[in-house]
């Protein structure tokens, strides 16, 4: 196939189904069909324009379920694909120098690829961003790379060189850590693949030469020496049928290969004509019964309801033996067509759902089908949790609807994954979901589910608290009889989530009395109610707990870290953390990028997203929330135009509401409030009482006669929005004062005079000594409250002294 040097196969990656396969070429992508007759195989190509002008690739993948399709080029351009309408997904121009090899998990979640460099790359296929690296020492190289298949064992096999030696090394993919190694070739590895049911992988070598290896043992079945006359094998990949190989070379093209049959496969052969003997038996009877034009052909009764047995014995084993999504879509058209949906539906559900890669849609459309009598409750307990994690947790509620007016009712299995769902539907509209949640604790208790099961509870107390009623979540926590570390930890969540920080160490502190042992997920709440309360002692404790207790300290552990030092002010202690940290995603660099842009480092900020960038790291709404805070702060105009072009234009990222707020206050700081009003007037969205008030704020900042204008429109705008806000009628009457219009300062207090309106004290708090102390504007029954003031006036003399470089600076500090 293809020995011209054009065209000849450099990488291949066959379809899960077997009956297609892309070969990559000098030029760009090929599709072929493979087509099997009695004595040969035969290939069709196919043109496909959108592969064939991508430009040299050196590696292929496809997706367990055939429905992604990867290809990284010479150039390091990662592209993903919708297979078969061949729509572009993930689309990175830069995601190495140069790709060596890649492969997609079984879930189609992650993505591994390597670099020419040696350095391996972890993706999230949906969020389109690299979520880790591969450890590795200085002088090793990780080369090929693939992921396991059989569902059971989540594992990464990679193939490390390190001087002279070569090992195939096995990855843990829950944290990405090694967990064993064995040298199963003695010649250098150029490629790496495993077969469909992950009992098998295959290695090529660079001298032409491949083996297949048995997964569970790690030993060698076959080995075919070589192959391709000296030249490295490019790829290899297994036919669905596990007996014929596919190696490419970039020198001879592709090469098919019949296996030596191992044992255990002829086991497997006997087995599958045994299969095929009764499948085959079945149909006919079911055909013979279906075509019998006249029942009283069939005298006896007896033998009448033999052959109607046999039919049925049929068509289970038709649902059984299907193979694949299309031949059940088939059996369910069969049924609707012949009237024995009713009787058959459940068992073909039943098959649907066993399929590793669940087509959602499908099995929910057949549920919804089935007649009630058809229906039993572990159908819904099986289709829920997919459910309620899917994109659409308005299908799991819907689900339950119809199972509780189905008569059936709901169990310990059923009703976690239902309030998960109506958990995830009230996060956005608090309180609105709140009376179903309410019908669903009634149930719970009225079953004794709420004593018996510990997660029924869990699942409630997290509903409740996505509702905004953290009274009835706590109520729920203090009726438990028995509590687990998910108990406390969901107690915490639920305080965080609501604003009640404080309540989070109370909470925290009863669960250290209960003798409950906290893991992870409990101090990235605590870290992060430290970071809300701006309590440095408590954070710092709390990050003495993780180390203390020995916690590894992951993503998210890191993240919150350095997103606590960061609020407390402790700057140098998040950077220190920062850059300790082995693995490192968008939320840790975002974390760190927010930390400067608050504590008034602007171009640490900006440094830092320079490194982020070429981290490969993709930033996302908070990061550049973060850098137009950071310009904001520093008065980086151009700086900050530039980030929000680049936000839209660059990476994809509609601004919400926030951004336009912080635009608004990059250019009112620095005195262009002509321009940030008319950057209000032709925001896409209307505008809401922040963006105004930021503008009005601006206009303080820099009042004069010359912004009076401005300061009318904005004010009639807010009268609009916030009538009763009383914060924008002394703004302006302030701004009014600054600039000598007295009459119309004292005709907009008179106007809060007769609305009722009062003026809201302000309120600060400061932590001294690991106690927090309050201080509210006007309140002088602090019992140090002179002291602070001579303090206070004693930093005012000061401050007098020196003349700010920055006139921004200035400003703030009036």
């Amino acid at each position: 196939m293809g020995h011209d040097e054009d065209d000849a196969a450099r990488a291949i990656a066959v379809h899960p189904s077997g009956d297609e396969f892309v070969c990559a070429t000098a030029k760009g992508c090929r599709l072929f069909k493979l087509v099997t007759e009695e004595f040969s195989v035969r290939l069709i190509s196919k043109d496909v324009p959108s592969l064939q002008s991508v430009g040299p690739q050196k590696c292929l993948s496809f997706s367990t379920d055939g429905a992604k399709f990867a290809i990284g080029g010479e150039n390091g351009h990662l592209r993903v694909f919708h297979w078969p309408d061949i729509n572009l997904l993930l689309d990175e121009p830069k995601a190495h120098k140069s790709f060596r090899d890649m492969d997609i998990s079984l879930d189609s979640e992650f993505l591994v690829s390597t670099s020419t460099d040696g350095s391996a790359r972890i993706w999230k296929i949906d969020e389109g961003v690299p979520l880790t690296n591969l450890s590795r020492s200085m002088d090793e190289k990780i080369e090929c790379c693939c992921f396991s298949k059989d569902g059971k064992k989540p594992f990464l096999f990679c193939t490390v060189v390190k001087g002279h030696n070569v090992v195939t090394v096995v990855l843990d993919i829950s944290n990405w850590k090694r967990i064993g190694y064995k040298r199963l070739l003695e010649k250098p590895i150029s490629t790496l693949s495993i077969s469909l049911d992950g009992k098998y992988l295959a290695l090529g070598s660079c001298d032409g030469d491949f083996c297949i290896v048995d997964v569970n043992k790690m030993e060698v079945l076959h080995l075919s020496e070589r192959v391709h006359l000296g030249s490295p094998v490019s790829s290899i990949e297994f036919c669905p049928t596990e007996r014929v190989v596919i190696s490419t070379s970039h020198k001879w093209g592709a090469e098919l290969t019949k296996l030596d049959v191992p044992g255990d496969w002829k086991v497997w052969q006997m087995w599958l004509v045994l299969l095929c003997l009764f499948v085959t038996s079945g149909i006919l009877f079911y055909v013979f019964f279906k075509h019998v034009k006249k029942p009283s052909m069939i005298k006896s009764p007896r033998t009448r309801t033999f052959f109607h047995g046999m039919a049925m014995a049929a068509l289970h084993a038709l649902i059984a033996g299907a193979a694949t999504i299309s031949h059940l879509r088939q059996i369910h058209a069969h049924l609707l067509t012949s009237g024995h949906l009713p009787s058959h539906g459940a068992a073909l559900l039943r098959r649907l759902i066993a399929f590793p890669n669940l087509h959602l849609p499908h099995a929910h459309r057949l549920l919804l089908s089935l007649p009630p009598q058809s229906l039993s409750l572990s159908l819904f307990n099986i289709l829920l949790p997919p459910l309620a994690s899917s994109s659409e947790p308005t299908s799991a509620v819907l689900l339950f609807l119809r199972l509780r007016r189905g008569g059936l009712r709901p169990d310990a299995h059923t009703l976690p994954h239902v309030l998960k769902a109506i958990a995830r539907l009230a996060r956005p509209h608090p309180g609105s979901l709140l009376p179903l949640v309410g019908s669903v604790h009634a149930e719970v208790v009225k079953d004794g589910l709420d004593s018996a099961v510990v997660y029924v509870p869990n699942a409630l107390m997290a509903a409740y608290s996505a509702c905004g009623c953290l009274d009835r979540a706590v109520q729920v926590f203090d009726e438990m009889p028995r509590r687990t570390v998910v108990s406390w930890n969901t107690a915490l969540t639920a305080c965080a989530d609501n604003g009640r920080h404080d309540r989070c160490v109370e909470v925290f502190l009863g669960m250290l009395e209960a003798g409950s042992v906290p893991d992870s997920t409990t101090f990235v709440v605590m870290l992060s109610a430290a970071a809300e309360l701006g309590n440095l002692s408590l954070g710092k404790w709390a990050h003495g707990q993780v180390v203390a207790r020995r916690l590894d300290m992951t993503l998210q552990l890191g993240t919150a870290a350095v997103n606590m030092y960061s609020k407390c002010g402790a700057v140098s202690y998040a950077l220190r953390l920062f850059e300790r940290m082995p693995m490192r995603n968008v939320w840790t660099w975002t974390a760190m990028i927010v930390g400067f842009a608050q504590n008034g480092l602007a171009r640490e900020a900006l440094e830092l997203f320079d490194r982020m960038e070429l981290s490969m790291v993709k930033p996302n709404y908070v990061t550049f929330l973060g850098l137009l805070c950071a310009c904001s702060h520093a008065g980086l105009v151009d700086e900050g135009r530039r980030f929000f072009h680049e936000m839209q234009h660059v990476y994809g990222i509609m601004p919400m509401m926030t951004h336009y707020s912080v635009m608004v206050d990059v250019l009112g700081r620095n005195g262009l409030l002509q321009e940030a009003y008319d950057f209000v007037v032709g925001m896409p969205v209307e505008a809401d009482p922040v963006v105004w008030r930021t503008l009005l704020g601006a206009c303080q900042l820099h009042s004069s006669k010359d912004c009076i204008e401005i300061v009318d429109k904005v004010h009639d705008r807010l009268q609009e929005l916030e009538p009763r806000r009383s914060g924008n009628y002394v703004m302006v009457a302030n701004i009014y004062c600054e600039i000598g219009l007295w009459d119309e300062a004292a005709n907009v207090r008179r106007v809060m005079r007769e609305g009722g309106m009062k003026k809201i004290a302000g309120e600060s708090c400061v932590e001294v000594g690991g106690q927090v102390h309050r201080f509210i504007s006007g309140d002088d029954s602090c019992p140090e409250f002179h002291e602070a003031c001579m303090i206070l006036i004693e930093l005012n003399l000061n401050m007098r002294k020196y003349e700010p470089a920055d006139p921004i600076l200035f400003t703030d500090a009036n």
